[in-house]
């Protein structure tokens, strides 16, 4: 059975002292499996599992063109993140980018440093505070940043305009939705206490 043609596969599970228990086969080996697992009924499971194989195709189709127009120039997709903000709101601060994106500043410095030697940013101190490092994009990077947002812009428009005004506004809904809970949703097989990664 192909992947995205309901290839999940649940196991049933008898327990002494609970009800029957659905869960995936994949439960059954991580070490949380021993203790209760928050079970979710087998088709709801499928219909899940396939709207996140159609997330991660749609967003593989989503950065097709982009990556290959950075990988052109030896960049990748935290070059784009930077640029695309940057173009945002020319000024923003180091600082605030690294908020936005969720990032390190360990992990943003590299990607900095290489769009300021292509030509497609500046790196100002601030007028305020010295210390504060502010980046706007030259005309070379709006340009470069253009180029990709209207590849994917072209690819929403195109879907948006086959599916409707009311599947856009849902759509909408749905990603504002993840945007607010992707901080909200703690990781059960995640000790407590240990780091959460900050990419997104």
């Amino acid at each position: 059975m192909r992947i995205g043609e309901g290839s999940s596969r649940s196991i049933r599970r008898e327990n002494n002292a609970n009800p029957i228990k659905y869960v995936n086969a994949v439960d059954l080996s991580l070490p949380h499996s021993s203790k209760l697992v928050k079970v979710i009924d087998p088709d709801r499971e499928t219909e899940l599992r396939q709207a996140i194989e159609d997330l991660y195709f749609g967003y593989r189709a989503f950065t097709a063109l982009p990556d290959q127009i950075l990988a052109e120039r030896g960049l990748g997709r935290t070059h784009h993140r930077i640029l695309y903000f940057t173009c945002r709101d020319p000024g923003i601060s180091v600082g605030e980018l690294l908020s936005v994106l969720q990032i390190t500043k360990q992990a943003a410095h590299r990607p900095i440093k290489e769009l300021q030697a292509q030509g497609l940013l500046r790196i100002a101190a601030a007028s305020e505070d010295r210390r504060v490092r502010r980046l706007s994009p030259t005309s070379k990077g709006i340009k470069l940043e253009a180029r990709l947002s209207h590849a994917q812009m072209r690819l929403l428009d195109a879907a948006f305009r086959d599916q409707g005004r009311a599947a856009e506004q849902h759509w909408r809904q749905i990603m504002q939705r993840l945007r607010r809970d992707q901080n909200a949703i703690a990781d059960p097989d995640r000790k407590s206490g240990s780091p959460t990664s900050r990419h997104p």
